[in-house]
């Protein structure tokens, strides 16, 4: 399961905590967001001795997007120091250069990418012409964001050959399968669970029917699979090139 902790994270910390107790029985994914790269240090020291939680994210989308590099690698970088715990990092693709990104992130010390976050989006009423939301724009995310997403996967896997949750999108197995074949190791849903409750064990079942339904035994076959095409064909360029 993921856990996100925004807004005002110290006031919302011992709500976590008491979550997390209640489902120790399962792998915990504590999302931490912050205002400061201070915020995110603190919170991942306070969360490394409880022993529930497996993996951090560190949602990095936000902060400094003048320098998005920059910034990922400075909260990486401070929050590997703060915790012995698997660091995830968690990128908008609302960025110039999101394989710089990623790629910073590796080197401060992040063990995965989580990909991608919301992309900043409008809505207004229909009869006032108003904007909806309170803060007024918000963050986009559902099946709109699925050809973003992988695009990023894309992009983050060749860029770095990290460990990727691919997220955005994900109605079907075979939106989950897409996802996996474009570099994600793991899948994760979101806003379907609005309407779908039961919508992973649905998603699950789907992935391997769309897996058997290609001629694999398993959907792990599929890994990276939409790469090796492109990678071929590169190699094949550059043997020509050599000429």
């Amino acid at each position: 399961m993921q856990i996100g902790a925004l807004g005002d994270i110290h006031g919302a910390f011992d709500t976590v905590e008491d979550i997390m107790k209640r489902h120790s029985d399962v792998p915990v994914w504590v999302s931490v967001g912050g205002f400061e790269t201070d915020d995110y240090a603190d919170i991942c020291s306070r969360l490394d001795d409880h022993a529930e939680v497996s993996v951090i994210e560190l949602n990095v989308s936000c902060p400094n997007v003048e320098a998005p590099a920059e910034s990922a690698a400075e909260i990486v970088g401070a929050s590997r120091l703060a915790t012995r715990k698997p660091l995830w990092a968690k990128l908008s693709p609302a960025v110039p250069d999101i394989a710089e990104v990623a790629r910073a992130a590796q080197a401060a010390g992040a063990d995965g990418l989580s990909l991608v976050n919301t992309i900043r989006g409008l809505k207004l009423d229909s009869t006032t012409l108003q904007p909806v939301l309170g803060p007024g724009q918000g963050g986009l995310s559902g099946p709109a964001l699925k050809p973003i997403a992988l695009a990023a996967v894309a992009t983050c896997y060749r860029a770095t050959q990290m460990p990727i949750v691919g997220m955005g999108g994900v109605q079907t197995g075979l939106d989950a399968l897409e996802l996996i074949a474009a570099g994600a190791q793991h899948v994760a849903l979101g806003t379907v669970l609005f309407a779908d409750a039961q919508a992973p064990a649905r998603v699950r079942a789907q992935l391997h029917d769309a897996a058997a339904a290609r001629g694999w035994k398993t959907y792990e076959d599929a890994y990276a699979i939409a790469h090796d095409e492109t990678l071929s064909a590169r190699a094949t360029l550059d043997e020509r090139s050599s000429v």
